[in-house]
């Protein structure tokens, strides 16, 4: 569906559509959208940044979102509320929706109609409870409230908006905080638009093509690609403009008469935030290569401050041939994304296991790719060093006449030029620089085990994740008694390099529950909000589900234009 007729530099359907939703506005939940008029007023001076700049400005709008990610959706919303022009910029020259349009699409969103409709009983103490948990009490609770409380209203605006329709794919990615209190094993996460305007729709790649011809149609938007934000323009502590270069030009400044949006992404190609707030290396990126923190130092150029900047939506990968990781650290250096990320194809199945330089295994491999990637951490004091990075890939010849290895398109397809084969552990343990004695004997203990289908170690596939997603990927298996592990003892065997990764850091800028930027006072920024991987997000750093970072910096875009255009 597209958005309806427009008359020259009007958008008139945008009139209609606030009375046709008008029931749904008047019952939207609007905790954490309270103090509209004084906060977004109100004088920040103390926050820093520029003098007062009111110079001549190139261009003018109501709302200036940076960046066509989560933050699109700011974008459409403030257009379809009323706002008098929208300015949305895009840092690439041809990527509509950076690192949102190559995710899966899925959006982690609890208390939805969608899981009543699918029969899932659940409340917002238990999910509270959940977050709470999950994040180690590191999460703003009042940013949490907001965004469950906001959640489904956000997906109710979408059905009446665009038709979307809101559903479960699958059992898989759902709750990844096992057991944790508040814990719910199906319900709340990746939860589809599996239509758009009555015709079917696919991964994030379908989402953002849509959202990116919605602009495009919309003569309320204008969109600007190949434009970067570069700088806040503020006036006695309120955001007025952005300036940003266009093409790489000279450049323009543009007036946001009633806030900006900041939607750039997280940090993961820029070296020295990395090496600043990462507490170990990650080899491996899959998030758009624009992101260098562009919008956590234009905030921070006037006084916001930050949180959880240590933390990432965490991607286990295997290294590429021909990279040595003792080099890549010197040189603080990062891959993008290739065919060898691992968000449960690979670890978990029958027939493998991941183990440290000693032979030693370090996690649950059936473990969702966030909480197995924070296992990479663990620091030896012993050793005065992080033993399980780099950390090795090992299976035996059961699971590649099962599974494929990444970068196999078929079972029997030439090996993967970054495996290397052997007869033998020991030759394979020779060949990848492990301790064979070590090896050897974590090998017998785990086969032991798991011809019973037990992993006394580490409980694998003895959790509702591990079966409902890594269990799911490997087949479901019925004819070995635990469908996520079987012996590694088939030759010959496989191994190769593997390592943290990201899908993107999700450290940033402070908010609060209208997605309002917070400043290193703790006051509101006037007319400054922040969405997505730029901002601190809304579960402390944790990944609670699958779909968290598309559905989190979804739902508060649309808080954040709400709250910025008045709307209650």
């Amino acid at each position: 569906m597209t958005t309806q007729g427009k008359e020259t530099g009007k958008n008139p359907s945008r009139r209609s559509f606030l009375k046709g939703t008008a029931a749904l506005a008047a019952g939207v939940v609007t905790a954490g959208l309270t103090g509209c008029a004084s906060q977004a007023s109100g004088n920040a001076g103390s926050n820093g940044g520029s003098s007062a700049d009111t110079g001549t400005w190139d261009k003018e709008a109501d709302i200036v979102v940076v960046g066509s990610g989560t933050a699109a959706f700011a974008a459409v919303a403030a257009s379809q509320y009323g706002a008098d022009k929208v300015i949305l910029l895009e840092k690439s020259s041809a990527m509509f929706g950076g690192t949102s349009a190559t995710s899966g699409g899925g959006m982690g969103i609890p208390l939805s109609d969608a899981a009543k409709e699918a029969g899932i009983s659940d409340t917002k103490a238990a999910v509270l409870a959940y977050y709470e948990k999950a994040s180690f009490g590191r999460a703003d609770m009042a940013v949490v409230e907001s965004y469950v409380d906001n959640g489904n209203s956000f997906m109710k605006w979408c059905v009446d908006a665009f038709q979307f329709k809101w559903g479960f794919s699958s059992l898989a990615f759902q709750d990844y905080y096992e057991p944790n209190e508040g814990y719910l094993a199906y319900g709340r996460g990746s939860i589809f638009p599996q239509e758009i305007g009555g015709e079917k729709a696919g991964s994030g790649g379908s989402l953002w093509a849509f959202l990116q011809k919605t602009v495009k149609e919309d003569s309320n938007i204008e969109l600007l690609m190949d434009t970067a934000g570069t700088e806040l323009i503020t006036e006695e502590g309120k955001v007025i403009g952005v300036v940003a270069t266009e093409g790489g030009k000279a450049a323009i400044r543009i007036r946001a008469r009633r806030g900006v949006v900041l939607g750039t992404g997280g940090f993961d190609y820029n070296d020295d935030m990395r090496r600043q707030y990462l507490p170990y290396p990650l080899f491996v990126s899959n998030a758009a290569v624009g992101n260098t923190g562009d919008g956590h130092q234009m905030a921070q150029a006037i006084g916001a401050d930050l949180a959880f900047m240590d933390r990432s939506w965490g991607l286990p990968c295997f290294l590429p041939d021909g990279d040595d990781p003792e080099d890549l650290i010197a040189k603080n250096k990062i891959i993008t994304t290739f065919t060898g990320n691992d968000w449960a194809m690979y670890r978990g199945k029958p027939g493998a296991i991941v183990v440290n330089k000693e032979g030693k295994r370090f996690g649950d491999e059936a473990q969702v790719y966030d909480v197995f990637n924070r296992d990479f951490g663990q620091f030896s004091s012993k050793a005065a060093t992080f033993p399980n990075i780099p950390a090795f890939f090992i299976c035996d010849s059961s699971y590649t006449d099962a599974y494929t290895l990444p970068g196999q398109a078929a079972k029997g397809d030439p090996v993967p030029s970054f495996f290397v084969q052997a007869a033998s552990l020991s030759e394979l343990a020779a060949k990848l620089g492990i301790d064979a004695e070590g090896l050897a004997a974590e090998v017998a203990s785990f086969n032991e085990d798991a011809a019973k289908g037990l992993d006394t170690k580490f409980n694998r596939g003895q959790k509702d994740i591990n079966i409902n997603t890594t269990g799911l990927y490997a087949g479901s298996r019925t004819d070995i008694p635990n469908p996520c592990l079987s012996p590694v003892s088939v030759a010959p065997f496989y191994g190769a390099v593997y390592v943290p990764g990201t899908c993107g850091t999700n450290g940033g800028l402070k908010i609060n529950g209208n997605a309002q930027v917070i400043s290193v006072k703790g006051e509101a920024i006037p007319s400054l909000y922040a969405v997505g991987n730029c901002s601190c997000g809304v579960s402390g750093g944790a990944y609670c589900h699958g779909g968290m970072t598309v559905g989190s910096g979804s739902v508060m875009s649309w808080v954040a234009v709400r709250h910025a255009l008045g709307v209650s």
